[in-house]
């Protein structure tokens, strides 16, 4: 990670370039699942639905940003509380939703001080776990990931039911 790359704070300005690496990463996710990731340009609708996560108290939202302006990395997360039952103790998790580093500026530690802020959160916000998901097929955040220490929890399975699923892979 170059010296004018600082992590910071989302600014509502910021929505147009995460639209774009929203964008980027949608393309990478289709060969995992075509069912659920949508085709096609952002719209104005998906930069309000940023720019209110980057206004509300639901999400944290953090950039990688190359000078002043110029956002090379984006992570999004919320903290959740569970609740206790007879198997599971009540906890306060770190969920992260989102990290995407631009396709040309991956491998150069940005991804990894994206993370760390997420750890910086957790330990101010006195989380005791952060969770997040990745498709089983995409071997590079697999290893990313383990890189940083995470280790796998659950596995997630689905099953796409045949006539609602050939409706959404156009």
């Amino acid at each position: 990670m170059g010296p004018d790359i600082t992590i910071r704070p989302a600014q509502k300005t910021d929505a147009p370039c995460i639209c774009e690496l929203l964008q980027q990463i949608d393309r990478f996710h289709q060969s995992f699942d075509r069912l659920q990731i949508r085709q096609g340009e952002p719209t104005l609708m998906d930069q309000i639905k940023i720019e209110n996560a980057i206004a509300g108290e639901e999400n944290i939202v953090y950039v990688a940003a190359e000078g002043k302006d110029d956002v090379i990395g984006y992570v999004r997360m919320s903290i959740d509380e569970t609740n206790g039952n007879r198997i599971f103790v009540p906890l306060r998790i770190i969920t992260v939703h989102d990290l995407i580093v631009a396709k040309e500026r991956r491998c150069n530690g940005i991804g990894a001080a994206l993370m760390k802020t997420v750890d910086r959160i957790a330990h101010e916000t006195n989380a005791q776990r952060i969770r997040l998901e990745y498709y089983a097929e995409n071997q590079t955040a697999r290893r990313f990931y383990e890189t940083l220490g995470y280790r796998q929890l659950r596995h997630t399975v689905v099953y796409d039911l045949p006539d609602r699923a050939d409706n959404h892979t156009a």
